[in-house]
């Protein structure tokens, strides 16, 4: 786990400091302009998605590149066009494999995108004073190691996070359009697009609805995702019943941390609306839905469901900072924010304990000899 250290020491200690590079300037004008410091952070979130020969799905990407056809063929398939079977993707993998053969290539410009577009998001919607735990919470909740293990998800998430940037900006076409985008990169992310009811204050009756919902699907589990995977089939997406069905529930201690900014925002609704803006309302929406995502991936269908939820995930990497700024007062804001970095290191390392075990890369050395 030291390499996960390292990089999130770097990260953070480059976000608390980005503002020397502008001190004159107020942090609204920073979201519209590159800091050094900024432009830094995304190329080292971009080093170990790019460099990386193993972790993971990293080894099915890998064959997936080396048979993929070179752009012309896959053109000339009409298979390939099939909205359903992320097109976006499929043209992106053979556009690169046209002009390269070298996959950390296709790696390191999956990562650069994947990184600048989430730098860029953060610092369109974070405040000053969590723009550095907002990082800190996307590395350590495991968003980002979500970039080594299922890079076509988040590559679609990456573009997503722009669409809801705009959205949080009131910019509703932009963000459809970006969604419709996205969604044919991973069939998943056309999700998204429920966003647009979900901008209005929480805990009004949209929200309730969601959650009813939720709880309506939990209640007939078996029922319901048998109807949606007959549904799914017959518009030519099948869906595999064992991937929904397997057995596997999500671990309940990880969907707990998903529920802590979702409840704190319903007990502490009071303190906390009066203080929100646009952007908050969906950024909260954005954790209650992922957080309804893992409810579901409890009962079965961990993979799934919980690659659903992810779709969602930058809500909470945004709220929990937030949440716990608006929660506490000056004085007591420094304790709350020490337990919540230890905290999250401990649940960091509960998750990716064996990172460097099962990581390994080439290094930056290797990656540009290669390019001659």
């Amino acid at each position: 786990m030291l390499t996960l250290i390292l990089l999130l020491t770097a990260v953070c200690f480059l976000a608390a400091t980005a503002r020397r590079w502008h001190p004159q300037a107020a942090f609204q004008d920073l979201r519209r302009r590159w800091d050094p410091n900024l432009v830094l952070i995304a190329v080292l979130l971009s080093l170990l998605i790019g460099l990386r020969t193993d972790y993971n799905d990293t080894t099915a990407y890998i064959q997936g590149f080396r048979e993929a056809p070179l752009l012309s063929g896959f053109l000339a398939d009409p298979e390939s066009w099939d909205i359903l079977r992320n097109p976006l993707f499929g043209s992106y993998t053979s556009l690169c494999r046209t002009f390269t053969g070298n996959y950390h290539v296709y790696f390191m410009l999956s990562g650069l995108f994947i990184a600048f577009a989430t730098v860029s998001f953060l610092r369109r919607v974070s405040e000053e004073d969590t723009f550095a735990l907002d990082l800190f919470t996307y590395i350590t909740l495991g968003t980002y190691m979500f970039a080594l293990a299922a890079m076509k998800q988040t590559i679609a998430m990456a573009i997503l996070a722009l669409a809801v940037a705009d959205l949080a900006e009131g910019k509703r076409l932009r963000f459809a359009a970006l969604v419709l985008l996205a969604g044919l990169f991973h069939t998943y992310a056309f999700l998204a697009l429920g966003l647009l009811l979900l901008t209005g204050k929480p805990w009004r009756w949209v929200t309730w609805a969601l959650i009813l919902g939720t709880v309506a699907v939990m209640l007939t589990f078996e029922d319901t995702i048998t109807t949606f995977l007959t549904y799914a089939d017959a518009i030519g997406r099948a869906a595999s019943s064992e991937m929904v069905f397997s057995g596997e529930g999500m671990n309940l201690f990880r969907v707990a941390v998903y529920g802590v900014v979702p409840v704190a925002s319903l007990l502490f609704r009071p303190i906390l609306e009066p203080q929100m803006e646009r952007r908050h309302y969906l950024l909260l929406h954005m954790s209650i839905v992922s957080f309804m995502f893992m409810l579901l991936a409890s009962i079965n269908g961990a993979n799934m469901f919980g690659r659903m939820a992810r779709y969602f995930e930058l809500g909470t990497v945004c709220m929990f900072p937030w949440t716990i700024r608006h929660l506490f007062n000056r004085r007591s804001q420094p304790l709350a924010v020490g337990a919540f970095v230890c905290a999250f290191l401990l649940f960091l390392a509960y998750g990716f304990w064996d990172f460097d075990s099962a990581y390994s890369s080439i290094t930056l050395l290797e990656f540009l000899r290669s390019l001659i």
